[in-house]
């Protein structure tokens, strides 16, 4: 995949500004990019987890950005739109779920 082919999935999935991006929509784009991107189509409804030799997520990262600097640009561009991708959407999920979890146990008798 070039990045105009991905430029052109994430505007058609998302708008031309990121306007239909939520964190549900990306997760889900996300994981599909990834499996796109890695060659893998595992059968509907399972799981592949890689075997990794790191053992905290900084590891994980490092390796990452390690590698993704070797990598042909528009592939470094493509890995590192979805990481940045996956890193700010997850932050975003997680401030919803502080946010809601704040309103689900507001006490109104106080």
């Amino acid at each position: 995949m070039d990045i105009r082919q991905f430029s052109e999935l994430v505007r058609i999935e998302f708008g031309p500004k990121m306007e239909h991006a939520t964190p549900a929509n990306m997760r889900k784009f996300l994981c599909r990019m990834h499996l796109e991107l890695e060659g893998n189509d595992p059968p509907q409804g399972t799981f592949i987890i890689p075997r990794e030799k790191a053992t905290n997520y900084e590891q994980v990262v490092a390796e990452f950005l390690s590698k993704v600097v070797d990598f042909p640009p528009e592939q470094a561009v493509i890995l590192l739109w979805v990481f940045s991708s996956e890193l700010f959407y997850a932050r975003l999920g997680e401030q919803y779920e502080e946010h809601l979890s704040d309103l689900l146990t507001y006490d109104i008798n106080e």
